[in-house]
């Protein structure tokens, strides 16, 4: 809520100086802030979803399939998960080591502190993959999806 709130105050900003303001203000901060609220959110909010297990996901495949082979999906999944985001997670923060040394026009912040947010946001999202996966392999089989009332039939 906090990025949202940043990136919300500074496109407000933004747009009131640009066509309220310009002549007498300049506010190029506004946008990188924005910007830099946006990236981490994106893979803040990627994290929070695996945490629940909410990623989008083929329910009408899924909810045909014997409890066992549900179950087999899940692990594969779970696996599939980490083995492809813990080596980007790695190059994510190796690359987001080497932008130490540029920094932003406006607010002056590394350009890392913007790359960062990919190796620390896989890295929960890579936890959250972990826990899943114990959850998984410990259950006997996964109980039978059944929407609760926020959820909605398309």
């Amino acid at each position: 809520m906090v990025l949202v709130l940043i990136m919300t105050i500074a496109a407000i900003i933004q747009v009131t100086v640009r066509y309220l303001l310009s002549d007498f203000i300049v506010v190029g901060w506004t946008e990188e802030l924005a910007l830099m609220a946006l990236i981490w959110l994106a893979f803040w909010a990627g994290a929070a979803v695996s945490r629940h297990q909410d990623h989008i996901c083929l329910e009408l495949f899924y909810d045909f399939m014997p409890r066992g082979v549900q179950r087999a999906f899940l692990i594969i999944g779970d696996l599939v998960l980490i083995g492809i985001l813990a080596p980007i997670a790695w190059f994510g923060f190796r690359d987001a080591q080497w932008l130490d040394i540029v920094f932003t026009v406006s607010l002056g912040l590394p350009v890392s502190f913007f790359a960062y947010a990919v190796p620390v946001g896989l890295s929960v999202f890579i936890l959250h993959g972990i826990v899943n996966l114990i959850e998984h392999i410990r259950s006997p089989l996964p109980a039978p999806h059944h929407p609760n009332e926020t959820e909605t039939a398309i």
